[in-house]
């Protein structure tokens, strides 16, 4: 037996908002999941030894790990692979001085 509900317009309006609320959570965390995977492929990849290039915390190395996230994040917004992102960063200009850190 078929049951019939009937909705108000605002009832209807509150459950498309939920709806669309609940998949774009969704959708942010797959992206989410996804810059990680890249990030951490990326970092593996490029097999740079931070603890040379910085031997204490400051504001060069948050610098340096800023452009790097930035970086990472364009390179995955345009669709880069990983290897051709690690291989484009090294010819970036705020990159250059730390390539001799490159194990």
């Amino acid at each position: 037996m078929k049951k019939i509900v009937r909705l108000t317009e605002s009832d209807l309006a509150r459950i498309v908002k939920r709806v669309i609320k609940e998949s774009k959570e969704v959708e942010d965390m797959d992206m989410e999941r996804d810059m990680e995977e890249y990030r951490e492929d990326f970092l593996m990849k490029l097999d740079f030894d931070e603890s040379e290039a910085f031997p204490y915390f400051g504001p060069k190395y948050d610098r340096f790990m800023d452009n790097l996230y930035d970086y990472i994040i364009d390179s995955m917004s345009s669709d880069y692979s990983v290897n051709k992102a690690v291989s484009m960063v090294k010819r970036e200009p705020w990159f250059k001085p730390y390539i001799k850190f490159m194990r």
